[in-house]
């Protein structure tokens, strides 16, 4: 698929088919996720992915209070490992790094996703310390993100962006 159209491709998707996906379809969303641009590349990340389909039905309600969530394939638990970047530049910009570092992994997993016709969401409000308690997340690591991972029940429509201009200011001349 060619780049802009895995972009139009790549949708919030709330609704799966329970089908499995396979451990090479996920180790393909790892692999892109680890190809993230990442802070002095620290890669100050860490990634819980839940298959068990007992575990995934403890997410909702603790972790997160819709069930939606119980019908993924995998959940993939994004972590924040800030420690060698808050040593070297402090807690306040190493927690941005690691916050940049997440987001730019999380991002890169549902475009991976999306190029296989797998679809996911990204679940940023969920009760961290009901996560970290339910897989036993070392106090290290701080859990960020979940990606719920599988095969799309429906394609829902696109939807609407703010027009470039809307959202941008160039500075300069551009030719």
């Amino acid at each position: 698929m060619e780049f802009k159209d895995l972009l139009y491709a790549r949708k919030s998707i709330r609704n799966f088919t329970g089908e499995p996906i396979t451990k090479a379809q996920v180790d393909a969303i790892l692999e892109a996720a680890t190809r993230a641009p990442n802070a002095c590349n620290f890669q100050s990340w860490f990634f819980y992915v839940v298959a068990d389909k007992a575990m995934i039905e403890k997410f909702s309600p603790d972790v997160y209070s819709l069930d939606w969530i119980k019908k993924a394939s995998v959940i993939i638990v994004v972590c924040a490992d800030p420690g060698r970047l808050e040593e070297r530049f402090g807690q306040r910009v190493g927690n941005n790094f690691v916050t940049q570092d997440t987001a730019a992994a999380t991002t890169n997993m549902l475009l991976a996703a999306a190029d296989m016709g797998l679809g996911g969401c990204w679940i940023g409000h969920f009760n961290d310390d009901k996560c970290r308690s339910l897989l036993n997340i070392p106090s290290r690591l701080r859990p960020v993100a979940l990606v719920p991972i599988g095969h799309p029940a429906e394609q829902p429509p696109q939807r609407p962006r703010n027009p470039v201009e809307k959202v941008s200011l160039v500075i300069g001349d551009l030719r």
